[in-house]
């Protein structure tokens, strides 16, 4: 199987590197930290035991703990750490999340500030139109 990890990329002898996954830009990823089925890290600062899967993507921020990233969600400039969850093609760009928080289900978060540290917020998607129902 194929992993990349970009010349200017730094990845610690402990990170788990899975098939078809993709370090990219100044990232930094250190701890036990798990990419797996075809993630993709670029420009972020990752560590702890964090897990990013199933063709999820980051982009900038920083992530530490038991953080997850998971079924092509993408996170964009977030600090994320606890246990903090983004899930189920969720997007969330800027934000602080921490904690039990989980995010998933179509959900696009954006904010310049945003903060949240508890709860479960979904939005599901119409399969048939395509359209997001709250």
């Amino acid at each position: 199987y194929l992993q990349w990890v970009q010349n200017s990329a730094t990845v610690g002898s402990s990170v788990y590197l899975g098939p078809h996954t993709m370090v990219l830009g100044n990232a930094q990823i250190s701890g036990n930290v798990r990419l797996e089925n075809t993630a993709m890290v670029r420009d972020a600062i990752v560590s702890g035991q964090v897990v990013i899967r199933d063709n999820a993507y980051v982009q900038g921020g920083q992530l530490s703990d038991q953080v997850l990233i998971a079924g092509q969600s993408f996170s964009e400039n977030n600090t994320m750490w606890d246990q903090a969850k983004l899930v189920m093609r969720a997007r969330a760009s800027n934000y602080r999340l921490r904690g039990n928080i989980e995010v998933g289900g179509d959900v696009i978060v954006y904010n310049s500030s945003g903060d949240c540290d508890n709860g479960v917020y979904y939005r599901m998607t119409n399969y048939y139109d395509d359209k997001l129902l709250e």
